[in-house]
């Protein structure tokens, strides 16, 4: 399955849902490497991991996230997405 990030320089639900269009995605192959990207994002910077959807249809909101990475965090730090 694919996973696709969302990830950008938005203030607000509504300014991310205006400038989600322009932003390119961080697509990834499983949840892992999503939420490891996702939780690197967030560490980062100013930048703000938004929204998570599979190509099944599913989708994490900035909160859920949020909750995940925080639950998961030993985990994805010790299991970093492979080199390609």
């Amino acid at each position: 399955m694919v996973f696709r990030l969302w990830c950008g320089l938005a203030q607000t639900e509504a300014e991310y849902r205006a400038l989600k269009p322009h932003w390119m995605t961080r697509t990834r192959d499983s949840l892992n490497d999503t939420l490891w990207t996702a939780m690197q994002c967030n560490d980062a910077g100013p930048e703000v991991a938004w929204e998570i959807e599979g190509d099944d249809g599913s989708r994490l909101n900035r909160q859920e996230i949020a909750d995940l990475v925080r639950l998961r965090r030993a985990e994805l730090t010790a299991t970093p997405p492979r080199k390609y």
